[in-house]
């Protein structure tokens, strides 16, 4: 017997040896399953994907909140800390410094959510230099914070030349 689906000769056999097809069905008449193909199904669920990922970029991007706080670089030895922001802005740094346990450092401090709403998401973004050379970088987030609540972010600072610091911004949705 031919099979019908690969074309091999399966001889005597109920079933094929190339593709295992059933060919006993074959012969009863009723025909091996074939895979259908879905394409309307495949064309619907990728324009389902396509709008949950515009959908996402969209909250992200049109309804997110950046707030960028850029204080000046201090040149001291370890990276200081600035307290100079007098503008309330959603998400506000209320202060930051380095704060050194045990061999490790970090830039620490406080952000404060200023708004009726919870932010499923907040980050702080730190700029690391070593004089006026950017050396690297760091960051600390927290998921959830609430309506008028205050996080304490601690960054590690990584690089061992590191000796400034500047909070590149913090961003929230």
């Amino acid at each position: 017997m031919i099979c019908p689906k690969c074309g091999s000769d399966a001889g005597e056999s109920n079933f094929c040896p190339k593709c295992g097809t059933n060919l006993t069905r074959v012969e009863a008449g009723v025909a091996a399953p074939k895979k259908k193909k879905h394409t309307a199904l495949k064309i619907v669920v990728s324009i389902f994907a396509i709008i949950i990922v515009i959908g996402i970029i969209g909250s992200i991007g049109g309804s997110s909140n950046t707030n960028s706080q850029t204080p000046p670089v201090t040149s001291s030895d370890e990276p200081g800390t600035d307290s100079t922001v007098t503008q309330q802005q959603d998400l506000e740094v209320l202060d930051h410094t380095t704060t050194v346990d045990g061999y490790v450092r970090y830039v620490s401090g406080h952000v404060k959510n200023n708004t009726q709403k919870t932010y499923s998401y907040v980050q702080v973004s730190i700029n690391l230099y070593k004089g006026d050379a950017l050396v690297g970088s760091t960051l600390d987030n927290v998921n959830y914070l609430g309506p008028g609540e205050t996080w304490e972010f601690e960054a590690i600072i990584l690089d061992d030349s590191a000796d400034s610091y500047r909070i590149m911004e913090v961003t929230g949705w």
